[in-house]
């Protein structure tokens, strides 16, 4: 399965990691809405971090989600809307051996609803889909 998040901050502080850690990888964002994802059986999160990434594993592979998703931006384009709508600058590289990723998302609290809708219908306009 693939590990997501709910949440558009911490989704983006995912991307930028991994993009981070493979130079082979342009790093993007997909964004997928529940009516599209609602048949897929969910896997239970790691609970030590789930208050944290607010994270939901599907049980599918990356290249289903892909086709699912409804938009897909770029890091660059999803660090600037998370500074537009959330006026949080995070920056362009994160190295999970450095601690950086896991402390931004145990210091950023969660996105209201709102906002995070907001950061979607942004987030439309971006989409290379």
């Amino acid at each position: 399965g693939i590990s997501t998040s709910t949440d558009p901050v911490k989704a983006t502080i995912f991307a930028i990691e991994s993009a981070s850690e493979n130079k082979d990888y342009i790093g993007i964002l997909q964004i997928g809405l529940p009516n599209e994802l609602r048949n897929f059986k969910l896997s239970p999160p790691n609970y030590y971090r789930y208050e944290k990434e607010l994270e939901v594993i599907f049980n599918i592979r990356a290249e289903e989600f892909e086709k699912l998703s409804k938009v897909e931006i770029s890091i660059n384009d999803a660090r600037k809307l998370v500074k537009e709508v959330f006026n949080i600058d995070l920056p362009a590289s994160l190295r999970q051996e450095t601690g950086e990723s896991l402390r931004l998302l145990e210091e950023l609290p969660a996105s209201s609803l709102e906002k995070s809708f907001e950061f979607y219908e942004k987030a439309v306009k971006y989409s290379t889909k």
